[in-house]
């Protein structure tokens, strides 16, 4: 999965616990990355904290009543979505004043340290919706698609990739048989879509289903149905993690 994506799901779902219960974030960084920076906006000037945890804290402090992840469900180019700085996911806090602002994210990477910094710098969301967002459980919908791309990649001679959409089928059908990168904030049936999204997705850059898969399909003149699943399933994916993390 992106690293970004992963790391909005993992920062807001523990944020939408620990805010349901009254606990304490429970996040931990990611090994790859050495610093997280968190920019706010005032009137007077900018705020910065340095954890998580803080971050949190302020927003309790400044009213939060509210957080979701959102994210683009389409891509114009899958092929960078590998990339840093391509998910064009965000944070959205809502306020129990009526702001509304969102988080967007930049990573960096420190050639000689070898790890990421992030930093996140909020936005305040003018003329943002009155409604909350509300999001779909589409299990259904995505066991559909993976179906369909499991027997595609068959097709054009690329059985590798059918084992990670069938591994994806496989943990929506029957839950989650081993141990993996599940988000332990959510729910099972919230995990088992997140768990499912972060399996199938196979999009990105060299050695991705980007690659070598769209020449095999027009070999064969496929290309149209290459296209037209592999749209589905991004699509899907999307849909499934804003569902697993924001409605729980």
């Amino acid at each position: 999965m992106n690293g970004e994506t992963r790391e909005l799901c993992l920062l807001t779902a523990a944020a939408r616990s620990a805010l349901k219960s009254g606990a304490d974030l429970n996040y931990k960084m990611p090994k790859y990355v050495n610093s997280e920076k968190f920019v706010f906006l005032y009137e007077n000037g900018e705020v910065v904290e340095k954890s998580a945890e803080k971050w949190f804290e302020r927003l309790k402090l400044t009213g939060l009543e509210d957080i979701f992840m959102l994210l683009p469900v389409s891509a114009r180019d899958r092929e960078i979505h590998g990339f840093s700085n391509s998910s064009g996911g965000c944070i959205v806090c809502f306020y129990n004043s009526g702001k509304v602002t969102y988080f967007i994210l930049k990573w960096k990477f420190d050639q000689n340290k070898r790890f990421w910094s992030i930093e996140y710098f909020e936005n305040e969301w003018n003329n943002a919706p009155k409604e909350k967002p509300k999001f779909k459980d589409n299990t259904n919908e995505f066991k559909k698609v993976l179906s369909e791309i499991a027997q595609f990649a068959v097709k054009i001679d690329q059985p590798f990739w059918t084992g990670y959409f069938n591994k994806a089928l496989d943990i929506l059908e029957n839950g989650l048989s081993d141990e993996g990168d599940e988000i332990s904030e959510l729910p099972e049936k919230n995990q088992r879509l997140s768990y499912a999204a972060e399996k199938a997705d196979v999009f990105g850059g060299m050695g991705s289903w980007n690659e070598s898969p769209p020449f095999y399909a027009e070999e064969k003149g496929l290309s149209d149905e290459y296209a037209r699943l592999s749209n589905k399933l991004f699509v899907q994916i999307k849909l499934a993690l804003l569902y697993s993390v924001n409605e729980f």
